[in-house]
């Protein structure tokens, strides 16, 4: 029996506009509730964006930050925090470097300073609905969970070798394009903030059913009974799951494979 739902939202839960069948979710959510089914939103973005998408929010789990920070039902459950002499260094590596936008993910809110471009802040505000403007991000009081840069195409391989050289395996970066570097901490993947969901709720792996379609999905499709890749995932993650939807975001396949799942087990 599935006890837990986990579901991506880029690419996987949401529609290339942002948007989902919110009345059909809303039935198919009291089914969850009645069964006793916990739904876990589980994202590499900031957890106030992620919950603006759904009005019984406090009802539901949430792993935003690739399993950085982990909230049940409205209440802190844990964070991974990165080390301060980590952070320093991370600043030291990019003030090297001209022309790059370093937007700080922290706890209660992203953090930029006044050198970044508007557009970044553009971009940025999509995924983090929590940014301050700051004089210095050093001087930042908040517990800092990863780091989302833009860089210049030619200085991406450059700075990753700096990346390795001054930190190691302190940090892990994680590219997106020849642009966009998310610098996160070693271990630190969705599957491991649904651990500690599991934990509270007494739920085995295989109880839980998982949807995906990028690299930062594999871990928890992997960890799940049932791991689901959308017909838009990319071919390694499509490679590693239980089930591959012919359909893609922009559909309701999702909603489709759930109801099914919650209709067979009642």
């Amino acid at each position: 029996m599935i006890k837990l739902i986990a579901v991506d939202m880029d690419g996987t839960f949401l529609s290339d506009v942002k948007e989902y069948n919110r009345q059909r979710f809303d039935l198919l959510f009291d089914m969850m509730k009645t069964q006793n089914v916990e739904f876990v939103v589980a994202s590499g973005n900031q957890y106030y964006q992620l919950r603006s998408f759904f009005h019984r929010h406090k009802e539901m789990s949430f792993v935003s930050d690739n399993g950085a920070n982990v909230i049940h039902h409205y209440q802190d459950v844990d964070h991974e925090v990165i080390p301060w002499d980590t952070v320093h260094k991370v600043f030291d590596i990019v003030g090297g470097y001209e022309g790059v936008n370093i937007l700080v993910c922290g706890k209660q809110s992203a953090y930029l300073t006044k050198e970044q471009t508007q557009a970044f802040y553009d971009l940025a505000i999509n995924y983090n609905h929590r940014i301050q403007w700051v004089d210095s991000l050093e001087n930042v009081a908040d517990d800092i969970l990863k780091f989302a840069l833009i860089v210049e195409p030619q200085d991406l391989e450059v700075m990753l070798e700096d990346f390795h050289r001054v930190l190691g395996d302190g940090i892990t970066p994680v590219t997106s394009g020849n642009t966009a570097i998310d610098l996160i901490q070693p271990g630190v993947h969705k599957a491991k903030g649904i651990e500690k969901i599991q934990k509270i709720l007494n739920v085995k792996d295989s109880e839980i059913l998982a949807f995906g379609d990028n690299d930062n999905d594999i871990e928890m499709l992997k960890k799940a009974g049932i791991g689901v890749a959308v017909g838009n995932a990319r071919p390694g993650v499509k490679d590693i799951s239980d089930v591959v939807l012919e359909k893609d975001n922009n559909s309701e396949a999702i909603l489709d494979f759930i109801e099914a799942i919650l209709v067979a087990q009642q």
